[in-house]
């Protein structure tokens, strides 16, 4: 569900503190693309979708949602397959950076001067764009496994 997270409430971070998003007048706070906290320049990551997606904690917390809701709802079987097969596409497919809040950036392994220089900076980590599903596919799986016990 978070690709519906993304298009409905989510503003992406454009990396504020950049002469380009102050030229263009770019005023608004983005937000975390993990926990929706408001972010500000000095306390703000810019990961690539990789090193995002091939951490096993932060598929924990982007399904716990999932999981909740498809146990409210009686979803089972297909259709619980089918709910994890979307997510896992949705977040694999991130093309921009993804913009990461200081209390999540423990759940990622990544180079913290880099990123940080990047989010200041509005520009894309090397490496940025969509990934092959395959690749995080373990974690997500494992994380599904944690969190529903099958």
């Amino acid at each position: 569900m978070g690709w519906l997270k993304d298009r409905l409430i989510r503003r992406r971070w454009t990396g504020l503190g950049s002469p380009r998003a102050q030229a263009l007048g770019l005023t608004a706070a983005g937000v975390c693309d993990v926990c929706n906290a408001s972010l500000s320049p000095t306390a703000t990551y810019f990961l690539t979708t990789r090193e995002v997606v091939v951490s096993e904690e932060y598929w924990v917390r982007a399904l716990s949602t999932s999981v909740r809701m498809a146990q409210t709802f009686g979803l089972d079987g297909d259709r619980l397959t089918t709910v994890f097969e979307d997510q896992l596409r949705g977040m694999a497919c991130q093309e921009t950076p993804w913009a990461v809040c200081e209390e999540c950036g423990p759940l990622f392994v990544f180079d913290r001067d880099a990123a940080r220089t990047h989010a200041v900076e509005g520009t894309r980590p090397p490496g940025t764009g969509p990934v092959d599903p395959s690749e995080c596919a373990p974690q997500a799986a494992a994380a599904w496994r944690r969190l529903t016990g099958s």
